[in-house]
């Protein structure tokens, strides 16, 4: 049992060593490193489903980790077996204030993630984060409205005719 659980020991710290080194090629716009990295993030997350149970209780025991981009890869595996705890990880990633230590571009890529999960698994098909609030309730989580109407009252500027040199 001791060699079983230092290999899932190993393969908790490769997540989070991947992990890491794909959140900051995210935060300085590097598509492809960040790639190479999140590959190797799922194919570790692959070998910890593999091994029953310790490894899917490691995936779920990372649903709480501090860091965002853990919990979000968590729940995305633990989804197979359990939505009753990947969900509300889910649904607080669309809300949760990440602070200064998440840079805009990890902010994005964590919230079109949860979102594109929670509308796969709830079947709403326009993407329109409202249709979220209610399926959400049941788990607990307050979404707030948006109002698509702020974005729709865009007042352009008219410029003034220019004369062709």
């Amino acid at each position: 049992m001791t060699q079983r659980t230092s290999r899932v020991d190993d393969i908790v710290a490769s997540v989070l060593k991947f992990q890491a080194r794909a959140g900051l090629a995210i935060a300085r716009d590097d598509v492809p490193a960040a790639n190479r990295y999140l590959v190797k993030v799922w194919a570790a997350i692959d070998d910890l489903k593999a091994i029953v149970p310790e490894g899917r209780r490691e995936l779920e025991i990372l649903l709480e980790h501090r860091r965002p981009d853990i919990r979000l890869r968590a729940a995305h595996a633990v989804m197979m077996w359990a939505t009753d705890l990947a969900i509300p990880v889910f649904g607080r990633l669309l809300v949760e204030d990440f602070g200064p230590e998440i840079s805009a571009n990890e902010r994005s890529e964590i919230r079109i993630s949860a979102a594109l999960a929670l509308y796969r698994y709830f079947g709403v098909r326009n993407y329109d984060q409202n249709r979220l609030i209610e399926p959400l309730k049941a788990f607990g989580i307050e979404l707030p409205y948006y109002d698509h109407e702020k974005w729709q009252r865009v007042d352009i500027p008219t410029l003034p005719n220019r004369k062709k040199p």
